[in-house]
Formats: structure tokens, C-alpha cells, sequence
């Protein structure tokens, strides 16, 4: 009889079990794959951005993330070992290396790590669960979602009654309508780009957008595509991009009277934009400070780091315990709490396993 069966070896599920270790607590941890922390190792481009310096809950979807956010999930890593430093506010491990961060979460617990060990339901028992033919007090499920390469395991919740949101992908390159920048993929640009819904804005942020064949990427762009998707995705809406945003309108007019616009930009964005004001009737300049992407949508769920939705999150405690059955448990992306790009996920997902491990 184990204390707790761990489903799942990601960021919530193995930084459980190093709580549970410490603790004493009997555990086994049950992983789909063939190795835990595949998820973790892709993340921040192998880099692993695992929190951020700015934390409150106006980044997430959902204020039950203010049940675990006070937790210090830096000072853990750092008995466990882990050596971070910050760069624009984004934490790192200080060597860059997702491997590290894996490395740390599992030399601790080798003997209890059990991979190639699909889960496909959970029984009640008069004692606790039987899960794959294993007896528990407790269950904890840490399995992500399917972004990236993570699994969806919604469905073993649901004989306990439990129900999940509607999922869309998030933190994700963005599908948009080519029409004025065909023939830019690959080029680069820092720029603010303004969000709308059917005209309404909604979101603004500064950063690198990474133009491709049929939309945009870059870190901009994924941060934008978290609040598309938390409107439930669709097509209505779309991307204004201010390629200049130091320089006010006023200027740029009577700059652009004299001067070539590659003074400021590259050739091929120039163009687009020379392009596009012509069809819009509007000067260059006013084309530069608000350059038009329309039909914009979240990308597919392969290319998405997180889901939207999951597990109701009004049915769990402040412990993260299920209202409906206790000693069942939900960890990190699982449930519906998504939060924006920037370390903000792998710190919940963090976060919640050091709660769990303590109040289980």
C-alpha cells in the first residue's frame, strides 16, 4: 500500500515526489514515456525558463493559482542544488540547461520512478484507488496536457465526476492571413504588436516577432496567443504592429517626406508596408505604426507549449484535493490554470507539487 501512486513524471509530479521523500512518505511515480521530464527538457528552447521575477496572478487565467503562488519555488531549487539567475526578469538554472533542472528533480528519487507505465484508469477501493494493479491512499495527477509532449489524461478524473474546460492551445506560434507579409518568413524584428477582438483591444506587448510562412512566431507573438486562446480561439481576431514605436506619427510623416523607409526598416518590411498603405489609403507612416495582420488564430497543438482548460478547478481545495472524492489530487497544467509566456506555467506546475507534498 503506497502513500501516494504519482501519474505523471513532469515539473508538478517529480517536484511532489522529492517532497514526499524528504517526508518519509511511501510513493511510486508512473510515467508514460520512457524517460520523466521530456516536457521540461524542451521548454525555453532547451533553456527551461522555470519562473519569473514578476509573480502575481494578473499573468494566469484563473486566481485559483493564488492557492500556491506564495510558494518559493526558487529557494527549493536551490536546497535541491539548482543554481538560477534572471535575465529580463525570466529565471534560468545559471547553466541554461533544461538537463540540469531534470537532473536535480531525479537524483533523488531513482528507485521510485517507474517509466513505459500507462495509466488507463483509476479504481476506488475500500482502503484508498488501485491504479495499474497497485494499491494507494492517495492519487496525484501530474500528466500536463497534450501540448507539446505531454499526454491528456482528463478522463481519469471523470468516473469521480470531475469535468474540464474547453481546451485550446496556448503559448503558440500564430496562423494568420499572408497577404502583406508573403515573403517575409525568416526575417526578424522587434516591434509592439496590439491585439484585437472584432476592434476592441485586448492585449499589447514588445518583443521580437519572428515572421513564417503562414502567420508569426517569436516570444511576442506566443505571448498574444494566450489571450486568444483564453477567448476560446476563433477567428476574430487581429494583430496591429507598430514597427517603430519610439517615434510618434507626426515625426515619421515628415521623416518619410525626405527620407527612404529601410532608414528604419528592413527592405521586405518596407515594402509590405508601402504595399499595404497604398491599399488602405493611409500614409506610410500611419501603415509603420499600425501594420495590419488579419484572421490571426492560435497554431496547432504540436506547436503549442500549454493548454487552455482542463480540470474544473472550482471542484479542487485550496490543497489542490478533489471536493467530489478525496485523496484524489491535481497537479499543474491538468487543471484549467494557464499562465502567460515567461516561466509562468513551469512555476505552478512547481509549485503545486511542493504543496501537495506538504499537505498530503
Amino acid at each position: 500500500m503506497y502513500d501516494v501512486i504519482i501519474i505523471g513524471g513532469g515539473a508538478s509530479g517529480l517536484t511532489l515526489a522529492n517532497v514526499l521523500k524528504k517526508r518519509g512518505k511511501k510513493f511510486i511515480v508512473l510515467e508514460k514515456e520512457d524517460r520523466v521530464g521530456k516536457k521540461i527538457l524542451v521548454t525555453g528552447n532547451g533553456k527551461c525558463n522555470m519562473s519569473n521575477a514578476v509573480m502575481n496572478a494578473s499573468f494566469y487565467n484563473n486566481e485559483f493559482v493564488k492557492n500556491v503562488l506564495d510558494i518559493d519555488v526558487i529557494s527549493y531549487f536551490k536546497a535541491l542544488g539548482l543554481v538560477t539567475k534572471v535575465t529580463e526578469n525570466r529565471i534560468y538554472p545559471y547553466s541554461e540547461s533544461a538537463t540540469n533542472v531534470v537532473n536535480v528533480l531525479r537524483k533523488n528519487i531513482e528507485e521510485e520512478l517507474r517509466c513505459g507505465q500507462e495509466v488507463t484508469c483509476i479504481e476506488r477501493t475500500a482502503e484508498g484507488f488501485k491504479v495499474g494493479g497497485l494499491l494507494t491512499k492517495n492519487v496525484a495527477l501530474c500528466t500536463g496536457s497534450n501540448a507539446t509532449k505531454g499526454t491528456a489524461s482528463y478522463n481519469l478524473f471523470k468516473p469521480f465526476g470531475h469535468e474540464r474546460t474547453k481546451l485550446v492551445p496556448s503559448i503558440a506560434p500564430l496562423v494568420t492571413d499572408v497577404k502583406y507579409t508573403k515573403g517575409l518568413a525568416g526575417v526578424r524584428f522587434k516591434a509592439e504588436l496590439s491585439l484585437y477582438e472584432r476592434g476592441e483591444k485586448i492585449a499589447a506587448r514588445k518583443g521580437e516577432v519572428l515572421f513564417k510562412e503562414n502567420g508569426l512566431s517569436g516570444i511576442v507573438s506566443m505571448e498574444l496567443s494566450s489571450f486568444i486562446a483564453r477567448r476560446g480561439g476563433g477567428d476574430s481576431f487581429t494583430i496591429g504592429i507598430d514597427f517603430i514605436p519610439e517615434y510618434d506619427i507626426e515625426y515619421l510623416e515628415e521623416f518619410f517626406k525626405r527620407e527612404e523607409p529601410t532608414a528604419f526598416l528592413p527592405k521586405g518590411i518596407a515594402l509590405a508596408a508601402l504595399k499595404q498603405s497604398g491599399d488602405r489609403n493611409i500614409s506610410l507612416a500611419r501603415c509603420v505604426k499600425n501594420f495590419t495582420v488579419e484572421n490571426v488564430k492560435v497554431g496547432d497543438t504540436k506547436n503549442a507549449q500549454v493548454i487552455c482548460g482542463g480540470l474544473r478547478t472550482d471542484e479542487f481545495d485550496e490543497n489542490l484535493q478533489s471536493k467530489l472524492c478525496p485523496r484524489l489530487y491535481a497537479l499543474g497544467e491538468v487543471l484549467d490554470v494557464d499562465g502567460e509566456c515567461g516561466g509562468y506555467n513551469l512555476h505552478f506546475a512547481f509549485a503545486c507539487g511542493i504543496k501537495v507534498g506538504e499537505s498530503i
